[in-house]
């Protein structure tokens, strides 16, 4: 169970005004208007659609009543993908590093997302707690829970299992994971809840010269034991996208 102080921080993480500082926008290659920091490699790659459209296609085959968590969310080129294509669905964006959430935050507002919900937050297993988060200069996207970084920040974490509380009942989940070596955690604390069972669709990035090729082998056995099935895989060996379904 979640305590008063995270519940609160849940209610207003979506309300930060002193985040959102004067940032110049710019056409992203996706189609949206995107904020970020100039010097972030991992900004530059969402500006100029270097992500390809693996992971944007996946999104776009989904119902448009789904509810879509983008856990490991960034700037968030991909809840705005997910934004506009679920026109009746809802969006979970989960980015634990406050400066890159100032720019998620902005994102969402300056292209007009109203059914997209930031959370200030990292998804894990176990109870809620605070955790380090280790910083990479120069690249957002590879600041991880569990490997080393240039510098660290104290972040809140919660269980996955908080996810059925912010979505309808009724709605089927798809799931896109990106947690440069979390993500085990991650769906250990989703399994741990009724959640990972409403989950039907889920890309994930399979990092192995992250996490091994015995890291990689602990995510696929995981995610078939508990009933998914892989679909298919991005064309790269080793740092790749995978998606997996439920049947």
């Amino acid at each position: 169970m979640l305590g008063p102080s995270v519940w609160a921080r849940l209610k207003t993480a979506r309300h930060r005004p002193d985040l959102l500082l004067p940032l110049r926008a710019r056409k992203s290659s996706y189609g949206f208007l995107l904020s970020g920091n100039a010097s972030d490699q991992t900004y530059q790659l969402a500006l100029s659609s270097s992500y390809g459209d693996y992971i944007s296609n996946f999104i776009r085959d989904l119902p448009s009543n789904a509810a879509f968590l983008d856990i490991g969310a960034n700037v968030g080129i991909f809840s705005l993908i997910a934004s506009k294509h679920l026109s009746a669905g809802r969006v979970l964006s989960f980015e634990p590093n406050v400066d890159v959430f100032t720019y998620l935050v902005k994102n969402l507002q300056q292209n007009g997302c109203t059914n997209v919900t930031p959370l200030n937050m990292a998804l894990t297993d176990g109870k809620a707690r605070l955790v380090n988060l280790h910083l990479q200069a120069y690249h957002s996207g590879r600041n991880s829970l569990e490997f080393g970084g240039d510098r660290t920040v104290s972040v809140l974490a919660v269980p996955g299992g908080i996810v059925g509380d912010l979505i309808e009942p009724s709605s089927k989940i798809a799931v896109k994971l990106d947690v440069e070596g979390h993500e085990l955690s991650v769906l250990r604390g989703l399994a741990a809840s009724p959640v990972l069972s409403r989950v039907h669709w889920m890309v994930i990035e399979v990092s192995e010269p992250t996490i091994g090729a015995e890291g990689a082998r602990n995510l696929h056995e995981f995610l078939t034991q508990s009933g998914f099935v892989r679909a298919s895989r991005s064309s790269a060996a080793l740092h790749r996208d995978e998606i997996y379904i439920r049947p």
